[in-house]
């Protein structure tokens, strides 16, 4: 009888053992399930008669746009920070309603997960109407978050100006996030108006997540045509031709993983044309070169109905900052 027992024992101790070993060997992602949809949705509460128009009038989010914020593939153990990360990058780009990352677990040692996202309007019209000291501005302006579903925001604007009688002012600005599905962001200026036109391209690498060791960025600016120079005797500005280039490069290194410090350096040269000596502004012609310290210790909550009812992703923590 006792011999009984204890083989019934050992058998008991075998079968804890096991799953013991088992629940603590990680899942590996065995698939992942992508689930892009449109503004509206037909099976959700917020459909109504004109919904089907608005979803014709947009195009549905790209998938790369989606594979190019994973912080994971297949193959990979899965690690739910890594999910949540990847989630509140997606939610920050801006471009959807919804977004819900979810993982399955699936023949005890492997996973599938599964990413949904909902596209929100992404084109956006506006009037522009300002007044005031006697100058009036009025204008529209058009504008595309999420242009043909590839995350490049675009817009373009056309104003009339009181002030000195400049007129019309247009202005187009194109914003292309990983140019080439890379890491580096573009962004492309064109304003003009009859007196003056100003042109700026910058590229930058930013830090996208929290592993992220380098940041940089690199721009020039270039403006050329006439200035206002006021002499303080008379109240009519005098039209004075100018041409001012410049250029602003920086990079940033960070250690540590929910404590942060970043070490940052910037360079900045300008190169100023005016027509008399008496129009030169301050920075004209001069450079600079800045060396910045900072840190930051944060954590996200998840928060609804704070400042709309869409989810958000709210910051807690500190930051400081020497330069």
């Amino acid at each position: 009888m006792m011999r009984i027992v204890g083989v019934l024992l050992a058998l008991f101790s075998a079968m804890v053992c096991t799953a013991q070993e088992t629940d603590s060997l990680p899942l590996i992602i065995r698939s992942i399930t992508i689930d892009r949809r449109d503004i509206f949705d037909a099976d959700s509460s917020d459909w109504f008669f004109a919904a089907s128009i608005f979803n014709a009038l947009h195009t549905t989010t790209k998938q790369h746009v989606l594979e190019d914020e994973f912080l994971f593939e297949e193959g990979d153990d899965i690690d739910t920070t890594l999910l949540l990360e990847t989630e509140r990058i997606l939610r920050r780009i801006g471009i959807f309603a919804n977004v819900s990352v979810r993982y399955t677990q699936v023949n005890g040692d492997s996973a599938d997960v599964y990413i949904t996202t909902q596209d929100r309007l992404s084109l956006r019209p506006a009037i522009l109407f300002g007044t005031g000291g006697g100058i009036t501005n009025l204008g529209a302006k058009l504008e595309d978050v999420n242009l043909f579903g590839t995350a490049t925001q675009a817009m373009i604007y056309g104003l009339h100006r009181t002030e000195n009688d400049i007129g019309w002012e247009g202005m187009a600005q194109i914003t292309q996030r990983r140019l080439f599905r890379t890491e580096v962001n573009l962004k492309a200026t064109l304003k003009a108006n009859r007196f003056r036109t100003d042109q700026t391209l910058e590229f930058v690498k930013p830090y996208r997540t929290m592993a992220i060791p380098w940041a940089f960025g690199i721009g020039a600016s270039n403006g050329f045509g006439s200035d206002f120079f006021y002499d303080g005797i008379t109240a009519i500005p005098t039209i004075l031709p100018f041409h001012d280039r410049e250029v602003v490069g920086w990079i940033s290194q960070a250690s540590g993983e929910r404590d942060r410090l970043f070490t940052s350096a910037s360079v900045r040269l300008s190169d100023v044309d005016r027509a008399v000596p008496a129009s030169r502004q301050a920075f004209d012609n001069t450079g600079h070169f800045l060396v910045a310290f900072s840190s930051i210790s944060q954590s996200f909550r998840r928060s609804q109905f704070l400042n709309g009812y869409e989810t958000e992703d709210v910051q807690e923590g500190a930051w400081g900052s020497a330069i």
